[in-house]
């Protein structure tokens, strides 16, 4: 069995081993990941025959729940889960066009099925510790890449920002969203294993937060550095040492703002009063109203542009152009009604809870580190909570894996919580 020091301190050769015994299933759900944040598939398009990330979903999940060894973990965040699909499924039949919401019904079952596969296949710290460390490796492709066009323009602000790969990430402010979940955990990476490693995964591992915050200010998306500001506001509020570390915060701050390239700092004079936001602003009203026609289930889930183009206000859309309604509360109000608020963001608080819950088990008897990790990801989500009220991604992965990585490592920490108890009493 591996030791931790050895996958705290990336130890290649170890960390193969111990992979070689792991299950097929949990080396399917890597796939998935690799293929979902990653996409080699757009890179290398001869292999794009396949819709892959569903394979290694489908195959996991036969995997998993046809073996003895997994164990189905039940908390209170499933029954979350579960009504955000009801409440999804009734918006959909009573919608104005239902065959338009029933064509993205799979998405929503992804992300349920996608939980349950954390829960019950990721159910180690070495599965949880490779499962982090892939994401933040496929985050990391994209930072780096994104801090090296930004250096290479010379710092220079640009308008259209930076962009990620093809899919979710494929404009810059849902590139910005991932880097604000991605920078906490990065900085409690770093911090908790640092002492474990040599000179060159130093210099290599501290390259990751520090290109994260790069590509966050390169996107050049507003609704990105405000979820910065949220994450600088919070986590220093929330840590220990509260008075040091708002002060080193401030100074982190004031840094920041100081190197910004001031044409980025100058979109902030006319937030509100730009085209861009008068647009938004178009779009939130409008959506408050369909959510007062609707209340209960909304005009229906994935509807909004085709509802919004049938029911126009007296302020028509811009150029005319189908657009979402750039805010991810608004978007929930409006197509799902207040059902789908509930449960949707009971799942964002739920979520919340059960990482204060982990970070409560792990706090005695633990590695630092396992009490760091369900702290950033709750950082994370101010960063994810704050961004999303100015762009729709309601049913993108920021949420969703952020929530099924907290419930998983939950139930690893209370597990072995029981263990470690049961086993003083013996004594």
């Amino acid at each position: 069995m591996i030791s931790s020091k050895d996958y705290f301190s990336v130890n290649v050769k170890a960390i193969w081993a111990q992979l070689r015994q792991e299950p097929l299933y949990f080396w399917l759900l890597c796939g998935y990941l690799f293929f979902e944040y990653v996409r080699p598939q757009s890179i290398y398009t001869p292999i794009d025959i396949l819709p892959w990330a569903k394979l290694f979903v489908i195959g996991a999940a036969i995997g998993s729940f046809s073996s003895k060894k997994t164990v189905f973990s039940f908390d209170s965040l499933a029954k979350y889960y579960w009504g955000l699909v009801f409440a999804v499924l009734l918006s959909s039949m009573f919608a104005e066009f239902p065959g338009i919401a029933f064509t993205q019904f799979n998405v929503v079952l992804n992300w349920l099925i996608i939980y349950y596969l954390f829960i019950r296949i990721v159910t180690t710290k070495f599965r949880f510790f490779i499962v982090l460390l892939l994401i933040m490796l496929a985050s990391f492709k994209m930072s780096q890449h994104a801090a090296i066009s930004f250096a290479r323009r010379g710092f220079v602000f640009e308008r259209w920002g930076i962009a990620g790969g093809l899919g979710f990430l494929g404009n810059a402010a849902d590139l910005g969203v991932q880097m604000l979940i991605i920078l906490p955990l990065s900085i409690i990476f770093v911090k908790g294993c640092y002492s474990y490693w040599g000179t060159l995964k130093k210099v290599f591992f501290v390259f990751l937060p520090i290109t994260v915050l790069i590509t966050i200010v390169a996107t050049g998306e507003r609704n990105t550095l405000v979820g910065l500001a949220a994450i600088c506001l919070v986590a220093p509020l929330t840590a220990k040492s509260r008075l040091r570390n708002i002060f080193l915060m401030a100074i982190f701050v004031i840094g920041l703002v100081a190197v910004m390239p001031q044409a980025l700092l100058e979109r902030f004079d006319t937030a509100g009063m730009d085209n861009t936001s008068q647009t938004r602003l178009t779009y939130w009203k409008q959506g408050i109203e369909f959510f007062k026609d609707h209340p209960i289930l909304g005009i229906g889930y994935n509807n909004w542009v085709p509802y919004y183009q049938k029911y126009p206000s007296q302020e028509s859309l811009l150029e005319k152009v189908g657009e979402v309604a750039h805010s991810t509360p608004i978007t929930v109000l409006a197509e799902l009604g207040v059902l789908g608020f509930i449960f949707y963001y009971g799942i964002v608080l739920k979520t919340i809870f059960i990482n204060l819950r982990s970070m409560a088990i792990s706090r005695s008897h633990m590695e630092h580190i396992w009490r760091d990790i369900p702290f950033a990801l709750n950082i994370g989500l101010v960063g994810f909570l704050t961004a999303s009220i100015f762009i729709s991604v309601t049913f993108y992965p920021f949420l969703f894996i952020q929530a099924s990585l907290s419930a998983a490592l939950y139930n690893i920490l209370l597990h072995e919580s029981k263990d470690s108890m049961a086993k003083r009493l013996e004594v």
